[in-house]
């Protein structure tokens, strides 16, 4: 395995270092999944996402940042160093169930590719299914599959060199930043959108008995965050010893439950204020489907005609952005592995990206691949 004096220790800047954990952790755990749960569970879960994240995330993402900077490996090399040779297999074993996982989400990625196209053209306008629409580009469809290989060859040349990958994160979360927050200005002002903010943080203290509720919120902070997956220790092996574990594990942490809030408060308020009507905008909450904010927004972005199609391409441009950001942060986790070995930087992104969409395959071809995939 690579020494300790052959990794170079440092990023550009503190603000780089802090761009690239915050985007490792925001994607579309923020901006599709969250907003789903919060539509399944209501205001509870929110409450169990922000106390989990104080009591379980944030102190277990500070043990990974010292792992990762006192050892200078990705997990199985810092298990090695930190507990001993015995235990190098737990650290590939936790690298090896994220890859698992993770080459499923690569494929959303592509979803948020096309419906960004799809919103400049206006290809969903008049299309009276949304939901039908969604699940013909969700599964098997060429143009999805084509903007998935490129977005993924395009993730394998910002992981070819660290400075790269830095400098991609330090455009991405500004840019990502400023148009949620646009979005958020524009849904919370329309007509409804009072009965949205309702549904999503209103709830009654016995919600919070539910256990269902706890597994979920849990679940979503480590999946989001990246707790327990290794991701914070593959990043935090570059980091100066001079970093603050402490604020730097805190800013990531809130900073990541801040753009799920502000994804919320982009889609419950916008299906409630587009949909028919208030039975219609619960029944469709409550759903639970993968297209909820796809097909949510696209029925806002066509009520605005014109806007709605600059509204819309800025959405979906906005979770493409966290979605690549994640891919990119995730995807270090698993060739730093590999450079661990010796391999070359560029060999070893390549290996890690096509291993994500040999094992992403199945769920682009099925969303009920995918959906089983979520639910383990």
């Amino acid at each position: 395995m690579e020494t300790l004096d052959k990794v170079r220790s440092g990023y550009g800047s503190r603000f780089g270092l802090l761009c690239l954990m915050v985007g490792g952790s925001v994607g579309t755990g923020n901006l599709w999944r969250y907003p789903r749960l919060t539509c399944q569970y209501g205001g509870a879960f929110v409450v169990a996402t922000v106390i989990a994240l104080v009591v379980i995330a944030i102190p277990l993402v500070m043990s990974e940042s010292f792992a990762g900077r006192a050892s200078r490996h990705s997990a199985p090399g810092a298990f090695r160093d930190l507990l001993g040779p015995k235990w190098t297999w737990m650290g590939t074993f936790a690298t090896f169930c994220y890859f698992m996982m993770h080459a499923n989400y690569t494929v959303i990625l592509a979803w948020c590719i096309r419906y960004m196209f799809m919103s400049m053209t206006g290809t969903y306008y008049g299309v009276s299914d949304k939901m039908a629409l969604f699940n013909s580009v969700a599964a098997n469809d060429l143009g999805t599959g084509v903007c998935w290989i490129v977005m993924m060859v395009l993730a394998y040349y910002c992981l070819r060199s660290q400075s790269i990958l830095e400098k991609s994160a330090k455009l991405i979360m500004p840019a990502l930043l400023a148009v949620v927050l646009i979005l958020v200005a524009y849904a919370v002002t329309r007509t409804g959108s009072v009965e949205g903010l309702k549904y999503s943080f209103a709830f009654q203290l016995s919600d919070l008995w539910d256990p269902n509720i706890w597994l979920e919120a849990i679940t979503q902070d480590f999946w989001s965050l990246g707790s327990g997956t290794m991701l914070v220790l593959s990043i935090s092996k570059y980091a100066s010893k001079k970093e603050d574990i402490v604020v730097n594990g805190k800013v990531q942490a809130f900073g990541d439950m801040t753009f799920a809030l502000l994804g919320t408060l982009i889609v419950l308020p916008c299906i409630f204020a587009f949909t028919g009507s208030t039975e219609e905008a619960v029944t469709l909450a409550r759903s639970g489907n993968n297209g909820l904010t796809f097909v949510g927004l696209t029925n806002m972005f066509e009520s605005l005609a014109g806007a709605g199609r600059v509204l819309g391409t800025l959405f979906f441009l906005a979770l493409s952005f966290a979605a690549f950001s994640s891919i990119i942060a995730a995807t270090t986790c698993f060739s730093g592995v590999f450079t661990d070995m010796g391999m070359s930087r560029k060999k070893a992104a390549a290996l890690a990206v096509f291993g994500q969409v040999a094992l992403g395959l199945p769920s682009f071809l099925s969303q009920d691949i995918l959906t089983n995939q979520d639910t383990v």
